[in-house]
Parts: C-alpha cells; structure tokens; sequence
C-alpha cells in the first residue's frame, strides 16, 4: 500500500479547516442604502431616498440663506437605544442667490425600530411595512419634538392620524405654535413654526420637498413614421425633463426594457437610438411595448406600427427589389420566353433571305 506523507496530510488538514470555516463562520453584510441612478431603493421603514433634498427657511438665517437637508444614505445602526433603521443627512446653507452651498454637518435625521420606536434630530417620519405612517409613528415624531422643546413652552399638543399632522400650541400668554404635516405614506408636506421672541428659537417653513414621480415619456420610431416595410427599425426616447429629488439637477438617470414576445429584456441605459427588428413578425399591426424606470417608480407605454414585411428571394433570405411585386422565378420565364421570341424571329429572318 503507498504511503500518504505527513506533508499531505497537513495540506489536507488545512485546506479541510478553512473549507468548514467558511461554511459555520457567520456572514455579516453590512446593510446600506445609498444612492445608485435609476435602481436606488427606497430607505426602509421611510418614505425617503438617497440624494434627495428637503429645503428650509428659517429666520435664524442671514436673509439669503436657505438651510439644505440632503438625505445621503440609510442603514442599520444604533443610535443610542438599539439597532434601528436609519437616516442620515448632510446639511448645508445654501445662498439664494447663487445657489452655492456650505456644508454644516452630517446628522442622524431620523431612526424607527417597531420596538424602540422613534429617535432622530429632524422633521422625517417613518412609515410601516404597508408603507403608511401609523398613530404610533406620529406620536414617535411628536413625543421626541416634545421632548427637545423648551420645558412648559406649549399648553397643548395633539396628533391627528386621520390627517397625518401633528401640533404644538398654546391658548394663554403668547401664541407660540408648531404644526407638522405628511401624506399618508409619510411624505413630509409642510412645516409651521412659529415663536415668541420669548422663547428665542427661529421660526422656520418647508420650502419644498422631492416630487417622487415616476418618468413621463414616448417613443416612436427614428423618422416618426409608423408604417413601416424594413425588418429593422430605430426607436426614439423623449423624457419629460424632471428634478424628482428636488437637488437642483434635471434628472438623467434612467434605465428602460421592452416586452418581446412574453418575456421582457434586461433594464439597462437608454442609448440615443434604440434597435429594433421585426423579422419574426408577420405582416399587419404590431403592438411595441417598452417601460422606463427612475428611481420612483416604472410608466410603460405602447405604440402600435403597420408593418409590411419586404418580398423574401426563396432561395435566400435576401430581399428581392428588382421589381417589387415580382418573384425571381416569374422574372427568369419572362425572360427566356422573350429570348426564345428573339430566336425565332432571327432564324425566321435567315431563311427569307436564302
């Protein structure tokens, strides 16, 4: 019997180890949401994205200031009480005038977790899993404003689900107030805050927030014309030019894919032309299905051509354009049959002159 070295026996020992190890090793992927074009993905337990910008007045500011909060990312992490899905936003002061900004510093905006609940330093709210805020939400949002507010600065405080808001007031001495209001699926619609020089805190109001909408766009072919009799055609794609994310910047970040057959294509980038063939599509009106995404959402749209397929040479797979309406075969008999008159008509002048 041959001997197996010591040598291999070690070499089998490791390789067996670290093979095992690297199945009962637990894997941890770090979990971050961050901006990524077209495929970005929602925050989760938010209504917000990556990259977009929510846009504040305040009177503590010099007159042309705006204060910019731009969401930058999103993850899971502990921001004091436990791990919890978060929001992270970079602020900045943005000039009026010119549009420049400065950045101020990196915040946690805002954090939920079913059972710590909610923590954060700004106005977001979070949104369940059907994807709407629920009363324990609001009263997240609300209590933790409570609790950062100057003690005894409001006589009451009320949130209100069936309108998605929530208030702070006062009904004696100064009317000092602060309203919050979202949509139903946590989209922060305006601020209202409004104080006494007594309680020496700015006054501030939502300027704008993200519009979130999903493309709006058409196609047709490259010339626009939609009966058509080539096997090959190019499509055209106009995109309703949009700042979804309210940065500033119209959006250019757009994937599309089309429907052939039953199956649709991969999602990829829109070129300038698209390329289309139509070889295996009989003759008559054909249905072109296609669908853009941006990172909000997915808009299909259809548009419907006559196609005529070109005459196929029967011996090939060649267009026949010669004469149009005629196959290969008719030409060849119209052919002899002229040349066999020719020939007669030649020996019959030959004899008549013998």
């Amino acid at each position: 019997m041959k001997r197996i070295s010591f040598k291999k026996i070690v070499l089998v020992g490791f390789l067996s180890i670290g093979m095992l190890s690297a199945f009962f090793t637990p894997a941890t992927t770090a979990q971050e949401w961050n901006y990524n074009g077209a495929d970005t993905l929602q925050i989760p337990s938010h209504s917000v994205y990556p990259s977009e910008w929510y846009i504040y007045n305040t009177t503590s500011n010099a007159p042309d200031q705006l204060i910019v909060l731009e969401i930058s990312h999103g993850n899971i992490s502990d921001p004091g009480l436990g791990d919890s899905y978060c929001v992270w936003a970079n602020r900045y002061y943005q000039n009026i005038t010119t549009g420049g900004l400065e950045f101020l510093n990196e915040i946690l905006s805002s954090s939920w977790d079913d059972i710590i609940g909610y923590q954060g330093t700004s106005s977001l709210a979070p949104i369940g899993v059907g994807g709407t805020v629920s009363q324990s939400m609001l009263d997240g949002v609300k209590d933790y404003y409570g609790g950062i507010m100057t003690p005894g600065s409001f006589e009451f405080n009320q949130s209100y689900l069936g309108s998605y808001s929530f208030a702070f007031w006062n009904e004696t001495g100064d009317d000092s107030y602060l309203h919050f209001n979202y949509t139903s699926d946590g989209i922060l619609m305006d601020i209202t805050w409004y104080y006494t020089t007594a309680l020496f805190l700015p006054n501030q109001t939502l300027v704008s927030r993200p519009a979130q909408l999903p493309p709006v766009f058409s196609f047709t072919t490259e010339d626009g014309i939609l009966n058509i009799n080539s096997s090959s055609t190019k499509l055209n794609v106009s995109i309703t030019d949009a700042d979804n994310n309210n940065d500033g910047i119209v959006d250019t970040s757009y994937k599309y894919r089309m429907l052939v057959g039953s199956t649709w294509t991969n999602w990829t980038a829109i070129p300038p032309l698209i390329d289309y063939n139509l070889s295996s599509i009989a003759s008559g009106a054909h249905q072109i299905t296609m669908e853009v995404k941006n990172m909000y959402g997915v808009t299909q749209e259809q548009v419907t051509i006559q196609y005529t397929p070109p005459t196929i040479d029967p011996t090939g797979d060649t267009p026949n354009e010669a004469i149009p309406g005629f196959s290969p075969m008719i030409i060849g008999l119209i052919l002899l049959l002229g040349a066999s008159v020719m020939m007669f008509r030649y020996r019959k002048q030959s004899k008549n002159r013998q």
